[in-house]
């Protein structure tokens, strides 16, 4: 396993963004077909990092450019909505020499009864490169999976419960210039479940209140001991404070165990908050902020915690132009001291 040391170096992302921010934010329809609305989308970033390997002793500068092409697919009714989409996100590293090409895909379906009864089920597929993963030892490539399915029922016009059941998976590449005997790919697979209350306080506010049970299960018999269980409860509210401003947060408290009774259990309280607000017809912003845990293998680390915010701002001249700016920044803090005594901490 690549060995890290303290690393204490700022990293700012920068993205200039010529069309929508995602693809899930839809562009005005241009093609129709019947229902079936048809979103072609291009998107470029260029990203500036001081130290693309996350290393102390490598802080490689790059100047990360990518292009993403892809076209996305809407089919509303009167209670249902279907989506697709389809994006090719072209790297570009001019001082690794590395270019690639990554691809993502996604499907949804919201299904609404009269009678209260919702359903939901989304995939969505993703490979990446860059930004690489606290793990790593250096630009690897990644395959993401994430599904979910949700059944709820609105049990009056001021309750909703829900259930949700996710599956998710990560698996590495070994790419070029990284030995695999100093560093074993942390493939692994994610299941959780979890129940949801949802209350309409008023017209504007709505509170909620979550618990979430899952299990982390590492590919390989070297990891077994390392495979982990938690219990995550959660409370939050979300309100639209006006036509242009919506608000939500969501705090808890996350508790994990581990398959080898020898690795002592971690609690860590757990949130989430963002605010978006349209100035005008031109201008809006976003700012969030985090506090999560994440597994990890590294030393003698079972995982990870990762604080930070970030705050984006899009200016729209034209309709299908928008130009976006993100500044990010996250302190990741590892709990535990490698073998040097030494606790790894980056920003």
């Amino acid at each position: 396993m690549c060995r890290f040391i303290k690393a204490y170096a700022p990293l700012i992302v920068i993205i200039l963004t010529a069309s929508e921010p995602a693809l899930a934010q839809q562009t005005p329809v241009n093609i129709r077909y019947g229902r079936l609305e048809v979103h072609p989308v291009f998107r470029t970033s260029f990203t500036r990092t001081d130290n693309l390997y996350q290393h102390s002793q490598d802080e490689r500068e790059e100047n990360i450019t990518e292009a993403v092409p892809g076209i996305s697919f809407r089919y509303p009714t009167a209670l249902h909505l279907l989506r697709a989409g389809y994006s090719a996100r072209i790297f570009s590293l001019p001082k690794q020499d590395i270019q690639k090409v990554k691809h993502s895909a996604s499907a949804s379906a919201d299904l609404n009864f009269p009678f209260g009864l919702v359903f939901r089920m989304s995939e969505s597929f993703s490979q990446d490169l860059y930004p690489s993963l606290p793990e790593d030892p250096g630009v690897t490539e990644h395959t993401f999976n994430l599904a979910f399915t949700e059944i709820g029922y609105r049990v009056s016009k001021r309750w909703d419960v829900r259930a949700r059941y996710t599956y998710s998976f990560i698996r590495y590449q070994i790419s070029e210039g990284i030995e695999e005997p100093f560093w074993t790919p942390l493939d692994r697979d994610g299941h959780s479940g979890g129940a949801i209350l949802l209350f309409q306080l008023t017209a504007k506010v709505s509170l909620n209140a979550e618990l979430w049970y899952g299990q982390l299960l590492y590919n390989g018999n070297q990891y077994s001991g390392y495979q982990a269980a938690f219990v995550r409860p959660m409370v939050g509210v979300s309100s639209r404070l006006s036509p242009k401003s919506n608000l939500s947060a969501k705090f808890g408290y996350e508790h994990r165990t581990f398959e080898d009774e020898d690795l002592p259990s971690m609690s860590s309280p757990v949130a989430t908050c963002s605010f978006t607000h349209k100035l005008n017809s031109l201008f809006s912003y976003e700012v969030s902020a985090s506090r999560s845990v994440h597994e990890t293998l590294y030393s003698n680390n079972t995982h990870y915690f990762s604080t930070g915010g970030q705050a984006s701002f899009f200016y729209r001249p034209m309709g299908i132009l928008s130009l976006g700016l993100d500044l990010a920044y996250h302190l990741v803090q590892f709990p535990e001291a490698d073998l040097n005594g030494d606790k790894r901490e980056e920003g």
